[in-house]
């Protein structure tokens, strides 16, 4: 038998064969049309899996813009700190210890006191920050000796033991007033920042 015996078909059965031919061109188009119409959802899904991946992995940082507005120096943690532009682990420690050697922070300016700050760096934080000095932890005098006071950063050895002096002159060695402190000679230059950091209650 020839070859082309074998491609032999009658009229009925060419028309059944371009049936069938027509029926699986359908079917190939309406899964290439599903397939398309499914593609931005599964990219969507992909990329949402893939950042979620990327957001979990230790040690991964990305920039975020605090969302409740400008990020408190008295009260933000490390963690937020880093939300920060420029601000990594290591100047958010520190920024962090500064904080706890004061008392906490009156002004923003005093980044500039933390150990490898530059002008630049604060430029770059500056107007995403604020400072509420009613969150510093301030001394009582009354309770600190000279060892204690000379600790702060702001007061040196000769102003704690002028304000320890001053006070065990008082009835009960206790002060009752700041203010009639501001004019004692070893107080005068730099009272006006020591007074933020103390109290007599």
């Amino acid at each position: 038998m020839a070859l082309k015996d074998y491609f032999f078909f009658t009229k009925e059965e060419r028309r059944g064969v371009a049936v069938l031919l027509v029926i699986i061109c359908i079917l190939i188009g309406v899964r290439v049309v599903i397939a398309a119409s499914q593609a931005p959802s599964n990219s969507s899904h992909s990329s949402h899996s893939s950042n979620s991946s990327i957001s979990s992995t230790p040690g991964y940082r990305r920039y975020i813009k605090h969302d409740a507005g400008k990020i408190e120096l008295n009260t933000a943690d490390s963690i937020q700190l880093q939300e920060l532009k420029g601000i990594g682990p290591g100047f958010a420690r520190r920024i962090v210890i500064y904080r706890e050697k004061l008392g906490g922070y009156y002004a923003i300016e005093q980044l500039m006191e933390v150990y490898g700050f530059t002008e630049k760096l604060y430029n770059l934080i500056k107007n995403d920050i604020s400072v509420d000095a009613s969150k510093i932890r301030k001394i009582n005098i009354n309770q600190m000796d000279i060892s204690r006071l000379k600790r702060h950063p702001y007061i040196s050895y000769y102003e704690a033991k002028a304000i320890y002096e001053y006070r065990i002159k008082q009835p009960d060695a206790k002060v009752k007033n700041l203010d009639e402190m501001a004019n004692i000679p070893d107080l005068e230059e730099n009272w006006q920042v020591i007074r933020i950091y103390i109290t007599a209650e």
